[in-house]
C-alpha cells in the first residue's frame, strides 16, 4: 500500500491542485475505462467501483480519512479521470459518472470532518446516520440514555449538545458542508428531545464505568 500511496500523490512534484489532461485518443473501447496519469497512477472502473493502482478508492478514503493531502490528491485524480474518460471513450457513462460522484462525495465529506475539527476543536465524523464526536457515537449514547436516564448520563449528553451547537453556529457555504450541517442539525434536535426526559435512575457507581468523563 505504501508504494501505491506514494504514487497517489504524497510526493507529486506538480502540486496538489495542478493537473494536465492526457492527449485524446477517441473511440477507444475498454470496459474498465483505464486511465494512466502522468503521476504513475492507473485508474480503472469496474462494476460501479473506482480503483487506483488496483486499490478501491473507497478503501483508500476510509484508510486516510484524516489525511487532507491524500484526500485532496484523490479529488484531483478523480476529476482528471472523469475528464479523460468523457473525452476519450464512446460508451454509456451514466454508471461511471455516478461512481465518480460517489467517490468525490466521500472525499469531500472526510475533508469536511477535518475542517470542522480544525475550526471547532471537536473531532467530528459522519458515518451513514451516525455522528461521532471525539470518537464517541452520539446516537448510541442517546439510546443508552433512553434505557438508563440518569443525571450523569444527561450531563454527558448535554456536553455533546453544547459542542454541536457551537459547530452549527459557524457559517458554511460549501454544498458538502451544508449536507453535513443538515445531518448535524438532525442529531442536535434529537439530542434536545432526548434531554427533555427527566432522569429517573441515578446509579453513579454503574454509570461511571459506562460513560467515563465528558
Amino acid at each position: 500500500m505504501s508504494d501505491r500511496l506514494r504514487r497517489l500523490g504524497l510526493f507529486r512534484r506538480k502540486g496538489i491542485f495542478e493537473s494536465e489532461s492526457s492527449e485524446a485518443t477517441p473511440f477507444r473501447v475498454d470496459p474498465k475505462l483505464p486511465f494512466d496519469s502522468e503521476h504513475d497512477e492507473r485508474w480503472t472502473y469496474e462494476e460501479g467501483r473506482i480503483s487506483l493502482n488496483e486499490d478501491e478508492v473507497a478503501d483508500i478514503i476510509r484508510a486516510h480519512r484524516r489525511d487532507s493531502r491524500v484526500l485532496m490528491n484523490l479529488s484531483n485524480g478523480l476529476s482528471e479521470y472523469r475528464d479523460f474518460v468523457e473525452q476519450n471513450y464512446v460508451t454509456e457513462l451514466e454508471k461511471f459518472r455516478a461512481a465518480i460522484d460517489i467517490s468525490l462525495h466521500q472525499v469531500f465529506r472526510s475533508l469536511n470532518g477535518i475542517y470542522t475539527c480544525l475550526t471547532s476543536g471537536v473531532d467530528i465524523e459522519l458515518t451513514d446516520d451516525h455522528i461521532w464526536l471525539n470518537n464517541i457515537d452520539v446516537m448510541s449514547l442517546m439510546r443508552l440514555y433512553r434505557l438508563r436516564p440518569t443525571s450523569k448520563a444527561r450531563a454527558y449528553l448535554t456536553t455533546f449538545r453544547d459542542k454541536l451547537s457551537l459547530i452549527l453556529q459557524a457559517e458554511q457555504s460549501n454544498q458538502y458542508h451544508q449536507e453535513l450541517r443538515q445531518k448535524m442539525f438532525h442529531v442536535f434536535d434529537e439530542l434536545c428531545e432526548v434531554l427533555a426526559t427527566t432522569p429517573t435512575l441515578d446509579t453513579p457507581h454503574l454509570m461511571s464505568a459506562e460513560w467515563g468523563s465528558p
